[in-house]
């Protein structure tokens, strides 16, 4: 009897530490994320700034580069979107360079990038100026997926750091 009690105690003890811990391991999982997303092979085409808006909610703010401003047609370019952790997140993969031809012609060409991909639409907010001196107009989309560029698509270490990192805080969340 005495065994088995403190077996019952041990196992509380233990699911107890386990549910204490996810917000610590959460909020470890994202400082490694947000050392990881700030290294230079994924800031080229634009410059990704991560913030903690609450436990397993993360907003990507994305400053594109002057280069894929003008490309777009703007003198720039600034977005922002909420990824969820807990309740949005379906994964994140590496996507070499391609092209999206229809017709036979190209419509798109992407470069390398990392993909997170939804389970349902996430809004994003994107800021535009025209030129210089023009005020900014805001646009609002939905989409299902973010793409984060990559610089050096053969530095797979990095990448794959990344995309353990995107994991872990999804496995931290939905711990709880």
């Amino acid at each position: 009897m005495r065994v088995l009690i403190i077996l019952i105690l041990t196992i509380l003890n233990t699911s107890c530490s386990t549910v204490k811990n996810t917000p610590n391991n959460y909020i470890m999982n994202f400082s490694k994320l947000e050392a990881i997303i700030s290294d230079s092979n994924f800031n080229q085409n634009s410059t990704i700034i991560i913030r903690n808006i609450d436990t397993c909610k993360v907003e990507f703010k994305s400053h594109w580069s002057k280069e894929v401003s003008e490309r777009k047609g703007f003198y720039s370019v600034h977005s922002a979107i909420i990824v969820d952790f807990t309740n949005n997140y379906k994964n994140s993969l590496f996507v070499p360079a391609h092209d999206v031809i229809e017709d036979g012609v190209v419509q798109q060409r992407w470069s390398d990038l990392i993909e997170i991909n939804f389970l349902k639409d996430a809004e994003v907010k994107r800021v535009s100026l025209e030129n210089k001196s023009s005020d900014g107009f805001m646009t609002f989309y939905n989409t299902d997926y973010l793409s984060i560029g990559v610089y050096k698509p053969d530095n797979r270490a990095k990448i794959n750091e990344l995309l353990k990192a995107f994991d872990s805080i999804h496995r931290s969340c939905i711990s709880s």
